[in-house]
C-alpha cells in the first residue's frame, strides 16, 4: 500500500513540476511572444539549505534450487543539508552546475506474512532497509522570468545504504553496509525574494544502484540477493548568492 501511495505522490509531483515548465514556456501567446525580459540575473555562485522528506522501496530476493522469490521493503523519513551551484544566465536561458549532500534518516522494516514470499519470513530479523545519507552533482537548465525560474535537473548520485536480510533455511542475517553510486533527475522551481535570496522547491528520484552483501557475512551465499535503492525525494530550499 505504502508503494503504491509513493508511487502516486512521485507521479503528482512529477506532473507538477512538468506543468509548472511548460507553462513557463508556453502561454497564452504567439511563439513570438514565448521570449519574456529575463530581468533579475540568476548569474554567479550561490550556496544554500534544504529539507525534505523521502521515500522509496527495494525488493531483496532468495532463490535456492528454484525460482527466485521477492519481498518488497519501504522506507520512508526525512533529509537535510547543504548545497552550492554556480549559474551562467543568457537571455531567458539559465544553465548551472549544482553541488549538494543531505543527512538523512530514510528506513524502513519488513516481515512478511507470507511464508511464499521470501526473504523477510524470520519474525525478529525480518528485513530492514536504510540510506544513512546521500549527495549528488547535477546540471541544470531553467528558463528565467525575472525573479521566478523553473527548472530540470540530472546528474550523478552517491549514498551510503544499509540493510539486513534474513536467509530462510539457515536464519543467517546478511548484512549491507555500503556507499554506492547511482544517478539522480528531477525538477523544480526556484523564486529570488531579494538580489541575494531565493527560496526553492524540489523533487529528485535518486537510485543508488544495487549494494553488495557484507563480506564478513560467510553464510550470505545461500541465495539472498539484494536490489537497487530508489527512492524519491521532496524538499524546500533557501539560497543566499554572491
Amino acid at each position: 500500500m505504502w508503494r503504491k501511495q509513493g508511487i502516486i505522490v512521485k507521479k503528482f509531483l512529477i506532473a507538477t513540476v512538468s506543468i509548472v515548465g511548460l507553462l513557463a514556456f508556453v502561454g497564452p501567446a504567439s511563439a513570438a511572444d514565448i521570449a519574456v525580459d529575463p530581468g533579475y540575473d540568476w548569474t554567479g555562485p550561490y550556496i544554500g539549505l534544504h529539507s525534505g522528506y523521502g521515500w522509496g522501496d527495494t525488493e531483496p530476493t532468495y532463490a535456492s534450487g528454484g525460482p527466485a522469490e521477492s519481498a518488497e521493503v519501504n522506507y520512508d523519513g526525512f533529509a537535510g543539508g547543504i548545497e552550492a551551484g554556480y549559474n551562467w544566465q543568457s537571455g531567458n536561458l539559465v544553465l548551472g552546475v549544482e553541488a549538494d549532500g543531505s543527512l538523512a534518516g530514510i528506513d524502513g522494516y519488513e516481515v512478511d506474512e507470507l511464508a511464499a514470499q521470501r526473504p523477510c519470513i524470520i519474525v525478529g530479523q525480518g528485513c530492514n532497509a536504510e540510506v544513512d545519507w546521500f549527495a549528488t552533482g547535477r546540471l541544470r537548465v531553467g528558463y528565467a522570468m525575472d525573479t521566478v525560474m523553473p527548472f530540470i535537473t540530472g546528474g550523478i548520485a552517491i549514498g551510503g545504504v544499509k540493510g539486513t536480510f534474513d536467509s530462510p533455511g539457515n536464519a543467517c542475517t546478511c548484512d549491507v553496509d555500503d556507499t554506492t553510486i547511482g544517478w539522480t533527475v528531477g525538477g523544480g522551481i526556484e523564486w529570488a525574494v531579494d538580489d541575494r535570496w531565493s527560496v526553492k522547491a524540489e523533487y529528485l528520484y535518486v537510485d543508488l544502484g544495487n549494494p553488495s552483501i557484507d563480506g564478513d557475512n560467510t553464510l550470505a551465499s545461500p541465495g539472498v540477493g539484494t536490489d537497487n535503492y530508489d527512492f524519491s525525494v521532496a524538499r524546500l530550499g533557501v539560497n543566499f548568492s554572491f
